[in-house]
């Protein structure tokens, strides 16, 4: 290292190196130093990332698989909810939708099979009482009797279809009776 002198004055100092392949060397340790963060930041951001995302992703994921349970006809199924955020948010708004539609739907089921049942008995007796009729009935009331059958056998035949959907669209299968 030798001083350089501005006339008496000191101004600084100059330094021979080995050449250029010295700072070439300095150049490619920064190079290789800013590599190696870059890469691992790379590496961190995936990380966090991937973390970030199944954060986010398992309770849609689980929401949805609840959603096509209750699709399938498991109208008691209930999305977990143990989030206070935008997720957890949805989560109940799922969970109060389901409770009405499973609600909504034991209803209807009750009114079909209620329905069903209050129709049948008087379709029944007054089936018998028009069978009795035709038996003992004039000849010329027949007709008229033969055509009340008819409509009280079609009757018969829609409150079989409800009952058969009431007992189908029901959990556990009602008892059959047999006459």
């Amino acid at each position: 290292m030798q001083p350089v002198y501005d006339g008496a004055d000191l101004v600084g100092y100059v330094e021979l190196s080995e050449g250029p392949a010295y700072g070439q060397e300095i150049v490619d340790s920064v190079a290789r130093g800013w590599l190696l963060a870059g890469a691992v930041a790379i590496g961190v951001a995936a990380v966090v990332g991937w973390i970030v995302s199944r954060r986010i992703s398992a309770p849609l994921v689980a929401l949805s698989e609840v959603t096509a349970s209750m699709a399938g006809g498991d109208l008691s199924a209930r999305a977990d909810v143990d989030r206070k955020d935008e997720l957890g948010t949805l989560a109940r708004s799922f969970n109060r939708m389901a409770a009405q539609v499973e609600e909504t739907v034991i209803g209807l089921r009750r009114f079909v099979s209620d329905a069903a049942h209050e129709i049948h008995t008087p379709l029944t007796a007054l089936h018998t009482n028009l069978e009795l009729a035709q038996r003992d009935a004039a000849a010329g009331s027949e007709e008229h009797v033969l055509a009340a059958q008819a409509q009280v056998e079609r009757l018969e035949v829609l409150t079989g279809g409800l009952l058969e959907l009431s007992r189908l669209e029901s959990p556990v299968q009602a008892p059959q009776l047999v006459p």
